[in-house]
């Protein structure tokens, strides 16, 4: 089982501690209809109103967590916790990098996603100024049978030198707000400390959001993008012993498949342009193939004109460059009984254009 460090123990964890033993509780909530769970008075004849409320929580958590953690029904959780947690799978990638190391110090801990993860190359230690968190981070570590590997401790990570060390971190996006901050001066521990660890620690990652401002703010890192099920999830900042060739990598999940140059020899439509074009199929997860059909100039009347020969059953409208109403230009092509098109209007060779396609399955 992982080691739980309870010096620090506050009023959140003695509860917490209070409800691990108390599981009838659990029990309890689960026979309840939806409607008995809100009025709470069934659980209320058998237990105190504070550990209803927080058997609750867990429990809404747990229920949030079905299909993203493994053995959510077991999981000690926060709502807060499970919306800033990595996802299980990113969390599983990450965790290849750190697989020749011996120890791994996990800051700003949280739920313990990330720490859970690394045990199951390297010894851990999870650490949160949070001793509510890491008590949760040694319990989860426990269900997902990698506590032996890990150790907590309940501290500020800004007050400690981690020099030589490696490491993990997750700051806080939220310091304090209702929503994630895309600025990283606004983050816990702030720009300025996460810069300096990267260049006094031997080496390790930094999880930053994907739309916040990491550019040119981690100079000689690697900075890699990773995205699962078609959505960019996380920025993970490597540096020291655990930064690549390259300052930009692409990582696409499930797959697996990761670039850091371009190897797949595609060219833009244009300049101005973010649809990319080739002689051949891409075998990559990277792209979304459309085999085109005809290019055709920037005019409706043409396209009309084009598909009354062969109408579609249905079409898929789709631009970037080119301001357009998918719903209003769907409405005046003639439908019959060909197969789906896609209708792409976008910038070609510096001009307005058209291009009817179709899918690539």
């Amino acid at each position: 089982m992982a080691h739980v460090n309870l010096e620090n123990a506050d009023a959140e964890t003695e509860l917490l501690l209070r409800l691990r033993a108390t599981p009838e509780v659990f029990s309890l909530i689960s026979q309840c209809t939806p409607a008995e769970i809100a009025g709470q008075k069934k659980l209320r004849e058998h237990f105190d109103q504070e550990l209803v409320r927080a058997a609750l929580s867990v429990h809404d958590a747990r229920q949030k967590a079905t299909g993203l953690l493994p053995q959510a029904s077991h999981l000690w959780l926060t709502r807060v916790g499970l919306e800033q947690c990595t996802s299980w799978e990113v969390a599983q990638h990450k965790a290849r990098r750190f697989r020749d190391a011996n120890r791994v110090y996990d800051l700003c801990c949280g739920i313990g996603v990330d720490a859970s993860s690394i045990a199951s190359v390297a010894n851990v230690t999870a650490i949160d100024s949070s001793s509510s968190m890491c008590v949760r981070a040694a319990w989860n570590s426990d269900v997902w049978a990698v506590g032996e590997r890990i150790e907590t401790v309940c501290q500020d990570v800004t007050s400690s030198d981690w020099t030589g060390k490696l490491v993990h971190l997750e700051p806080d996006r939220r310091a304090g707000q209702d929503r994630p901050t895309k600025r990283l001066e606004q983050y816990q521990p702030n720009l300025e400390w996460m810069q300096k660890l990267t260049r006094s620690a031997a080496g390790g990652g930094i999880k930053v959001g994907p739309a916040s401002n990491f550019l040119q703010k981690f100079p000689g890192c690697e900075i890699e993008l990773v995205s699962l099920n078609g959505e960019c999830r996380e920025a993970t900042v490597w540096f020291g012993a655990f930064a690549g060739e390259y300052s930009f990598r692409a990582t696409v999940l499930p797959t697996g498949e990761s670039i850091s140059a371009d190897p797949n020899h595609l060219l833009r439509l244009d300049a101005e342009e973010e649809y990319l074009t080739s002689d051949q199929i891409p075998t990559t997860g990277f792209v979304t193939a459309f085999k085109v059909e005809a290019v055709l100039p920037n005019s409706m009347k043409e396209l009309k004109q084009y598909l009354r020969a062969s109408p579609s059953t249905h079409y898929e409208v789709k631009c970037r460059r080119i301001p357009t109403e998918a719903d209003v230009v769907r409405r005046q092509l003639p439908t019959g009984d060909a197969c789906p098109r896609v209708i792409i209007f976008a910038r070609v060779s510096g001009r307005g254009a058209i291009v009817v396609a179709n899918r690539v399955t």
